[in-house]
């Protein structure tokens, strides 16, 4: 779809004026408004956090300039590191408006999971990681269906990870 990236970025301008504004307006490409009232406002304050996801240079642009956050889907730490830097270099170009604070960096990971590879995304910068059904899948099976057993046998085996890896 042509022009999609405009569209979002504008849909994303348009929801921040709704969500915080008192007399929301917006005038932009896809979507101009005003003298509305939208109801009910997002609880949080001052509004719910807009995660980006994607690798393209669009894509981390956006992030960086819209998003109080990135999501990379499966995921090596060497290529979050390289999608981390493609970050960086988009904030140098773009700008990071101050109002959206630091961008925080969420990755779901593939490749082994343990208390080194926890501690390797964390040194690489990435904030939470979203844990598969199963944490050993590969990219090609990272959709593959998983029994509840085997999920709940993963849970366990996560948290034992995780917890090593904050004392």
């Amino acid at each position: 779809m042509e022009g999609r990236g405009e569209k979002i970025d504008d849909a994303l301008r348009a929801m921040r004026a709704l969500w915080t504004m008192e007399h929301p307006e917006h005038r932009g490409s896809s979507a101009s408004f005003s003298h509305v009232a939208s109801y009910p406002r997002p609880i949080q304050r001052p509004m719910p956090p807009i995660v980006i996801g994607g690798e393209s240079s669009a894509a981390l642009r956006r992030a960086v300039t819209l998003g109080n956050g990135w999501y990379g889907f499966g995921l090596t730490v060497e290529q979050a590191k390289q999608h981390i830097l493609g970050l960086t270099r988009a904030a140098e170009q773009h700008g990071r408006p101050p109002e959206l604070g630091k961008l925080e960096i969420t990755v779901t990971p593939v490749g082994p999971f343990d208390q080194r590879s926890v501690e390797a995304f964390a040194t690489a910068g990435v904030h939470r990681l979203v844990v598969l059904p199963n944490h050993e899948a590969s990219h090609h099976e990272r959709h593959n269906p998983v029994p509840l057993d085997d999920i709940l046998r993963n849970v366990e085996a996560i948290s034992r990870i995780v917890a090593r890896s904050a004392d």
